[in-house]
């Protein structure tokens, strides 16, 4: 069977400081990468968006509208460069995890079969106001939402 492997873009969801990290590890790992001969985005092209970037975050730091203007500005081409380079390397990965992840880029995981999730815990229950509590519980992997059930005779029906 063939892995239809996806590039993940949760890059663009990054804090500035990891976007910066993430995209000078990506040029680090496409520089002299065989598997990756020809990127839409050169790597010269594409650590000059890295360095403009880093440096519009660091000049951002004291504040101001035009400085955040600048560093919003250099971080939308980065992002923009790095999805170009991202869809090049999923084609290019011709099926292979290690392959991809040779480029510096993360995997989607293609799994989609459903299992059961873990119980949350309860933590802490605060009493918030009358009438309200507020529970507190152990985040479960992979839930949307809970479903919280009391039960006040102690009878076991809730």
């Amino acid at each position: 069977m063939t892995l239809n492997l996806r590039v993940s873009l949760d890059f663009a969801g990054y804090s500035d400081p990891d976007l910066d990290e993430f995209a000078g590890n990506v040029v680090t790992s496409l520089t002299g990468n065989t598997s990756f001969p020809n990127p839409p985005v050169t790597l010269a092209n594409l650590g000059v968006f890295v360095s403009t970037f880093h440096n519009a975050v660091q000049a951002a730091l004291p504040g101001g509208i035009q400085l955040t203007a600048a560093k919003n500005a250099a971080r939308e081409a980065l992002l923009d460069a790095l999805r170009k380079e991202a869809n090049y390397v999923q084609t290019g990965s011709n099926h292979s995890l290690d392959v991809l992840l040779t480029s510096g880029f993360y995997a989607n995981s293609t799994n989609r079969a459903q299992s059961p999730l873990d119980q949350p815990v309860i933590t802490e229950v605060d009493n918030l106001a009358t009438t309200k509590l507020l529970v507190r519980l152990t985040p479960v992997t992979n839930a949307r939402s809970y479903n919280v059930q009391t039960n006040t005779n102690g009878n076991g029906t809730w």
